[in-house]
């Protein structure tokens, strides 16, 4: 389903469970590629039912992020936790704001149906432009 487009980049979220979600093969093979092959199957693992935030221009896939359902208890309540997986821009598109754009609508999705969204990574500064905080041992969100 097309939620919005902007620019010449269509925004496509993909809800858990669709059965008009792009081929599964298809999408493995573009995180692996835009991960440049460091993607295992594990990985690929922590992205099963997951709702998909999609970009697409004319020549296919363009940026892609997940985010899988969690429980998470902290100081014994449980927290609906979205969990933020495969974060990825095609090689010939980064550095034009394209994370951010996935991340921007992820967050909505994040902010209208959970609790609390997580995700873990290398890339810091990205997620706190994006207002992340970095969860430092021992704190409590």
């Amino acid at each position: 389903m097309i939620a919005r487009a902007a620019d010449a980049t269509g925004v496509e979220i993909i809800p858990r469970g669709d059965p008009g979600a792009p081929d599964e093969r298809e999408l493995r093979d573009w995180l692996v590629a835009a991960y440049a092959g460091d993607f295992t199957g594990e990985d690929w693992a922590h992205t099963l039912d997951a709702q998909r935030v999609l970009l697409r221009d004319e020549r296919g896939i363009v940026g892609h992020a997940a985010v899988v359902p969690r429980i998470m208890v902290c100081d014994g309540h449980a927290l609906r936790a979205a969990y933020v997986e495969a974060v990825a821009t095609r090689a010939d598109q980064r550095r034009r704001g394209n994370a951010n754009r996935v991340m921007r609508i992820l967050g909505e999705i994040i902010v209208a149906d959970y609790d609390i969204g997580v995700l873990s990574t290398g890339v810091h500064p990205l997620y706190m432009r994006l207002g992340w905080e970095r969860w430092r041992a021992g704190d409590v969100w």
